[in-house]
């Protein structure tokens, strides 16, 4: 395997320090788990982003645990869900789409719908992130999307589909 650190880093660096940031909403602390898990993955020697993103969302729950804070969502964590969803929701309301989204799924579910859509990864690398399989994964996140759909239709047209 080739090891180029600096890239593998310059590609990473931001939808990473966007993971922390959208959970823990501080500047200081989110730059802080940035570093610890780019630390682990160059001791380590795995470059992809599976690993990563495990690696990351491992230093979050530390992070929680030794803070003992809630934990946060941020606003923009909804924005992007619906962007490109064949102009379906092109019409609704911010707040109404993350309240939808807020009350239809649980915390796995809306991690599923987060990683693959906010992020980009791939099945197989958010399967590994959530500790799941990979058909598993794949299933969680079809399901979310259609409970939201579902959701969305029976507000609005009192009924589900």
């Amino acid at each position: 395997m080739d090891f180029d650190f600096e890239n593998f880093y310059i590609e990473n660096i931001n939808s990473i320090y966007r993971y922390f940031f959208l959970r823990t909403g501080s500047e200081n602390d989110s730059l802080d788990l940035c570093q610890e898990t780019f630390l682990k993955v160059l001791r380590n020697k795995k470059l992809n982003r599976g690993y990563l993103f495990k690696t990351a969302n491992s230093a979050l729950i530390d992070y929680f645990r030794t803070k003992k804070n809630t934990f946060h969502i941020s606003d923009s964590i909804f924005e992007p869900i619906f962007e490109n969803e064949d102009n379906i929701f092109e019409n609704m309301d911010f707040d109404f789409l993350k309240n939808v989204i807020s009350e239809s799924l649980n915390y796995i579910e809306k991690s599923v719908v987060e990683l693959k859509i906010l992020e980009k990864l791939t099945f197989k690398e958010a399967s590994k992130m959530i500790q799941k399989s990979e058909s598993a994964t794949k299933m969680i996140f079809f399901r979310s999307i259609e409970k939201i759909k579902n959701k969305i239709s029976s507000i609005l047209f009192g009924k589900n589909y």
